[in-house]
């Protein structure tokens, strides 16, 4: 009975903290919107981006939440995972008025939307994007949750969980290096994406108990990616046009900015290997 007493407690806390922050991300959303007075196409499609600055930092704290964990374990990490629901609920919400703001640009101003917003790609990506999200969000509810085969469960979270972050950091490497209007929070949002993403794949590094030069080897290798992606202005103009003017790759497209991403990954996932390798070969002449 105690145990249900606390269940219970718990979850009043979470649903009292989520529509406090649905009330702070709604009224910030409706305070902006009342600020452009003119409503029209540049104006909602201004206020799609608007509500993805308040969902994007909700993403990137779950993403980021399990690797947090592993490589600063500590009374704050707990606390962490202890709102990792919660951070993904805040998403949703956020994605909620930017799905709003959506609807209202494809259906209330067609033209503007049709010859100034519209690219096949972007949809490619958004629609499995919603249906990610809206399967996490109804998912997360603890009675759903239940009825579920676990294995099932965190095969959904953690694909869903990455694709949404990929969806997120590619849009933003693109307003970086592909479009014009730059804004100080793209390069934000940008370099927060791959720090989160850069936590998980050495945490995941780290559980595999490298030796000392295993994790020089880590450092380097992701060292050297990470100028990649500092620098990617240098090739992310060249590497687009190679993929768009070719017929054959035109399809790879999309995967231009995790060119980094590919390579830290793979260079990663080989010292592991080869650290595995000779700790074996170290046991068996022991043996």
């Amino acid at each position: 009975m105690g145990r249900d007493q606390k269940m219970s407690r718990l979850l009043k806390s979470d649903w009292a903290l989520l529509a406090t922050m649905s009330v702070v991300i709604g009224s910030a959303v409706i305070w902006e919107m009342n600020n452009i007075q003119i409503i029209d196409g540049p104006a909602v499609s201004a206020m799609i981006q608007y509500s993805v600055w308040w969902s994007v930092p909700w993403l990137y704290l779950a993403f980021a939440t399990s690797a947090i964990r592993s490589l600063f374990p500590g009374s704050f990490s707990p606390l962490l995972m202890r709102y990792r629901r919660f951070f993904g609920l805040c998403f949703s919400v956020g994605m909620t008025w930017q799905l709003t703001f959506i609807v209202w640009l494809v259906f209330g101003f067609t033209d503007y939307y049709i010859n100034e917003v519209y690219l096949l790609s972007d949809v490619i990506i958004q629609i499995p994007g919603y249906i990610f999200l809206i399967a996490m969000t109804f998912t997360s509810l603890y009675p759903v949750r239940r009825r579920m085969n676990p294995k099932h469960w965190i095969l959904l979270h953690k694909v869903g969980i990455y694709f949404l972050w990929q969806t997120v950091w590619s849009t933003y490497w693109y307003e970086l290096y592909y479009y014009d209007d730059i804004q100080k929070i793209d390069y934000i949002y940008y370099w927060a994406g791959f720090f989160v993403w850069v936590f998980r794949l050495v945490a995941w590094a780290l559980k595999k108990q490298l030796t000392l030069i295993g994790k020089g080897f880590l450092f380097f290798s992701i060292l050297f990616n990470s100028l990649a992606v500092i620098f990617a202005s240098v090739w992310a103009q060249s590497a687009m046009d190679f993929f768009v003017l070719n017929p054959v790759l035109v399809v790879f497209e999309l995967a231009v900015p995790f060119l980094p991403i590919f390579a830290t990954a793979l260079s990663v996932y080989l010292i592991v290997r080869w650290q595995a390798k000779e700790i074996r070969m170290s046991s068996d002449v022991i043996n």
